[in-house]
């Protein structure tokens, strides 16, 4: 007997299960700044940060923590801003020389 879980269930045990990491490296980085917002509201700023590295495929804890670190000063959305175009990685683009 072999169980199968869905990819939202198996997102979400990932969050879970890496998410006091997450919240410890956001109070290192600016503890009065993200105690202010509320566990809700860090809750789900840690939630965006995820969602964004597994649309660019940056799965490792210390990935999510960059993204985070970037997202905390040029703002969560960061990546949609067309002044920030040359933070968001392009993974189709052919590397020079190919």
């Amino acid at each position: 007997m072999s169980l199968i879980l869905s990819a939202a269930v198996l997102d979400e045990i990932r969050f879970e299960a890496n998410y006091d990491s997450y919240d410890s490296m956001l109070m290192r980085l600016d503890p009065i700044r993200f105690r202010g917002l509320g566990q809700a509201h860090r809750e789900v700023f840690i939630r965006h940060a995820v969602t964004v590295c597994d649309e660019w495929q940056l799965h490792f804890v210390e990935d999510v923590a960059y993204v985070m670190f970037v997202m905390s000063f040029l703002g969560s959305h960061f990546h949609q801003d067309m002044r920030y175009q040359f933070c968001v990685p392009n993974w189709n683009a052919r590397p020079k020389g190919r």
